[in-house]
């Protein structure tokens, strides 16, 4: 019995990933396509992909994406990276179910165990800008993230916005280190069906986990082991409510803990303690008017208290600084089908924002009464479909009540061509400076960040089995929001005097059997122009060491990720992640200069064993190990901070446990 079900979820499998290029996806477009059809680079990660690789958490998933890294920030913040750009603030827009989760006090979103990695139903990641959707934290690309359970505008467009059956599902997972745990935690997910129309899905994840067991030294010399320090906690709760097509709500609470002795530039003892804690709620209504025209309102409230420090002071910690912020956001879209080949959508959006000092023990956010921000959005989009090509042609038009005025504009020509695909896009993106920015302003007013992005894919599909996709891209970025750094203060920001230009190429072959699937990518990029503030300079003689390279970021990036069944029950998933040489400042000499440093090429491969239906249909094992080689990666500063690269965790042993019931 057990080999007969395992036999069709593998069977399942296949179908899965071939349906993924079939079925329609929310985050390139307000009207559903597909993969292929949609009108951006796009790769979409199943739920099955990601427990079949063991993934310990986003960072595992994104890793074999190609045009992703990761760097530290500071104070054991570790953030994205994407196509030779620091994504950190502001570049990368995070999705959980349609809902932002990034903070809004400097529009960052932190890596390391944060998200529900065991209850995801998929993941879609656009690489390219996404403003023309979601506006300005969506410069570079966004991540959306669906949860078991969810249901969008494209699932009903899949027709999977059917009965779902009761379900209750529960993992339990833990990582051990050389010198400690790597990771613990526990998640349970669970959809009941209270009438014939009415659904409730509740999520839940509690873990705790260590950034690294290896030594940090900072820039001056200071060591301390990271075994019994930086912790990351985290608590997420998601509770959705779905009556029929036409109500759907949504809360989220996520409290998110950085322990830190790495500090800012120097060793902090005791440490410092950054938490992150958002409430996040949106109710949406949808009516179809008639066949051919449907009318939809949501509401989206957030609280947020991001980057409240705790520090030692006098006799215990106390909090240093704490700035909340409120948004109100009210959306109103009509999307009107004009015949089979046109399509046509427009809305108007509204935002009111407030921001609240309610604690501070040092002079850091010096204002004590802040800025409203308004912001009021129209947009249209349009669909027309040919025999040889289909035009999307969007544009969105921000006003804001504080920063100059953004336009973002959309052009793209696809098809989907028998086995062949191609895509053409043009698209412009924006970031305005968030409330961080303006504090910590050098200048009088500061400017909103503007990205073109230029981009071509072409695809092929060479047997049933067997896929080829390639993409180039070109992305230009005019007044890039950049931070200095100095030690008598916390810095400022200031626009960039001349463009941020980038270019590169990303290619992935896909093979799919019905014994398993191997996927292997490469992605290349570099920063075209020589801006210091990201290229990698020896300080002493204020020589540039290469000029293709860009602080923190690998040029190269070759990926494997491989799944083949043993048995129909017990499967075996390896992965590789191989990147060229980077280059970071891990110290500072006599005179003060920064020292560059060049790291050698790293190869981090993961090993992963899934044995399901242990007996009992739905009981899961899965035991593997991560950092096989001991590479002992290191997540380097992007930008010059004085903060010298911070040890990932070193080899570490998984295991987890699930039932399905």
């Amino acid at each position: 019995m057990a080999q007969t079900a395992s036999m069709a979820e593998d069977k399942q499998l296949l179908d899965e990933l071939k349906y993924l290029k079939e079925e329609n996806v929310s985050i390139a477009s307000r009207i559903p396509q597909t993969k292929d059809d949609a009108p951006a680079i796009l790769t979409v990660v199943s739920e099955k992909e990601i427990l079949n690789s063991g993934a310990r958490d986003l960072i595992d998933v994104l890793r074999l994406v190609p045009g992703f890294d990761f760097g530290v920030d500071f104070g054991n913040i570790v953030g994205p990276m994407v196509r030779g750009n620091w994504a950190y603030e502001g570049g990368i827009l995070i999705l959980i179910d349609g809902l932002e989760v990034n903070e809004r006090r400097s529009g960052t979103v932190q890596l390391g165990q944060h998200y529900p990695i065991d209850n995801i139903q998929k993941i879609e990641i656009m690489r390219g800008p996404g403003s023309v959707m979601f506006g300005g934290f969506a410069r570079l690309g966004v991540i959306n993230i669906i949860t078991k359970g969810f249901k969008n505008n494209a699932s009903i467009e899949n027709n999977q916005a059917g009965k779902d059956a009761d379900e209750v599902a529960m993992t339990i997972r833990y990582g051990q280190m050389e010198k400690t745990y790597g990771h613990r935690g526990i998640s349970f997910y669970a959809g009941k069906n209270l009438t014939e129309k009415a659904r409730i899905t509740l999520s839940a994840k509690a873990s705790q986990a260590h950034r690294s067991d290896r030594g940090y030294t900072d820039a001056h010399g200071s060591t301390i082991g990271l075994e019994n320090t930086n912790t990351l906690n985290n608590m997420l709760f998601n509770i959705g409510f779905q009556y029929g097509k036409n109500l759907m709500m949504r809360f989220i609470m996520d409290d998110y803990v950085a322990e830190s002795s790495d500090g800012t530039s120097a060793i902090s003892v005791p440490p410092l303690l950054f938490n992150f804690k958002s409430y996040l709620f949106d109710v949406k209504y949808q009516q179809d008017v008639t066949d051919a025209l449907k009318l939809s309102f949501n509401f989206n409230y957030s609280r947020q208290l991001p980057w409240s420090v705790e520090a030692f002071i006098g006799t215990g910690f106390q909090t240093a600084t704490k700035l909340a912020t409120t948004r109100y956001l009210g959306k109103l879209r009509a999307d009107y089908r004009v015949n089979e080949a046109v399509q046509l959508t427009s809305g108007l959006e509204f935002s009111h924002e407030e921001f609240e000092k309610l604690a501070q023990q040092y002079d850091f956010v010096n204002p004590t009464v802040f800025p409203i921000y308004e912001n009021i959005t129209p947009y249209v989009e349009g669909l027309i479909k040919t025999e040889w090509g289909n035009f999307t042609l969007g544009l969105r038009y921000d006003k804001h009540n504080v920063f100059e005025a953004n336009l973002s504009p959309r052009l793209a020509l696809t098809k989907k061509l028998g086995d062949f695909h191609y895509k053409l896009l043009y698209s412009g993106s924006f970031r305005t400076p968030n409330i961080d920015d303006v504090i910590l302003s050098s200048v009088a007013k500061l400017k909103p960040e503007h990205t073109k992005a230029y981009e071509i894919e072409l695809g092929y599909q060479i047997n049933q089995n067997l896929t080829f996709t390639t993409n180039a891209f070109y992305l230009s970025t005019k007044d890039k929001l950049v931070y200095s750094f100095d030690h008598t203060n916390f810095g400022s920001y200031s626009n960039a005097y001349q463009r941020i230009e980038s270019a590169g190429v990303e290619t992935e072959l896909r093979w799919q059997q019905n014994w398993g699937y191997l996927t292997l990518n490469h992605s290349y990029s570099q920063m075209l122009n020589n801006f210091m503030a990201f290229k990698p300079i020896q300080q002493a003689s204020n020589t540039l060491a290469s000029s293709d390279a860009t602080l923190g970021f690998p040029a190269h990036k070759f990926t494997l990720n491989a799944h083949y069944e043993i048995t129909p029950s017990l499967s075996v998933n390896p992965s590789l992640t191989v990147t060229s040489s980077r280059y970071g400042y891990n110290g500072v000499d006599a005179l003060g200069n920064l020292t560059l440093h060049k790291y050698s090429p790293d190869v981090l491969g993961n090993l992963y064993f899934r044995y399901q239906d242990i007996g009992l249909k739905g009981l899961e094992l899965g035991v593997g190990v991560y950092d096989i080689f001991g590479v002992n990666h290191k997540f380097i500063q992007p930008y010059n901070s004085d903060h010298t690269p911070l040890p990932a965790q070193s080899r570490e042993f998984i295991f987890k446990i699930s039932y399905h019931l």
